[in-house]
């Protein structure tokens, strides 16, 4: 019978949560507004992807910005304040620490679905 060093299977279970999140992560390229000081300061940001419990900012430009502040993303009415986990340059994953309110979107957006068999379909010539 093999044993495990005592939380090493909890590792493991954290390790399969954190992968089941990942999977759930949508890619996007969407507008935010990130704002702070009760609004009184805010940029826009792009959202390059989102999940239920956060999402990966890219800022406009390299302006120093607080590691507490709020997330508003128009196209799908989310509004959410965020703790910054990571940065890199330009670009930082934030955790939602708030209840996500929801708004109706402000803009419709744009889908496009691509059939697996043709992935070149979008591909210039």
């Amino acid at each position: 019978m093999t044993t495990m060093p005592h939380g090493v299977m909890g590792d493991a279970q954290s390790a399969n949560n954190k992968a089941s999140e990942r999977l759930l992560r949508q890619r996007t390229l969407k507008e935010g507004q990130l704002s702070y000081d009760d609004g009184r300061i805010s940029t826009k940001c792009t959202v390059r992807d989102l999940s239920m419990g956060g999402a990966k900012l890219r800022l406009p430009n390299d302006i120093t910005w607080p590691n507490k502040f709020r997330l508003h993303v128009p196209t799908d009415g989310i509004t959410v304040d965020c703790e910054v986990r990571w940065r890199d340059g330009l670009t930082m994953g934030v955790e939602f620490v708030s209840e996500m309110q929801m708004a109706g979107a402000q803009r419709p957006q744009m889908k496009v679905t691509v059939p697996i068999d043709r992935p070149g379909l979008l591909r210039r010539k």
